[in-house]
């Protein structure tokens, strides 16, 4: 299964910029596009899905249980 590239891995900053100057839709149509051919690239997709998906549900949860109610 493909994992989350962490931080601390050093990516080719040349290339980043220009990633991110293509735009979300841009990248994201194209993920999905790769991904289409790459099961190594749909679990990926999957995995920053599932994790996102994760941190929202439990800061939902901690909300709830440390926001002190009137």
């Amino acid at each position: 299964m493909a994992r989350v590239v962490p931080r601390s891995e050093k990516l080719p900053d040349f290339r980043k910029q220009k990633l991110i100057d293509l735009g979300t839709d841009t990248f994201a149509d194209t993920l999905l596009y790769i991904a289409l051919r790459s099961d190594g690239a749909d679990d990926l997709i999957e995995q920053l899905i599932s994790h996102q998906e994760k941190i929202e549900s439990l800061t939902r949860v901690s909300h709830e249980f440390f926001i002190p109610r009137f």
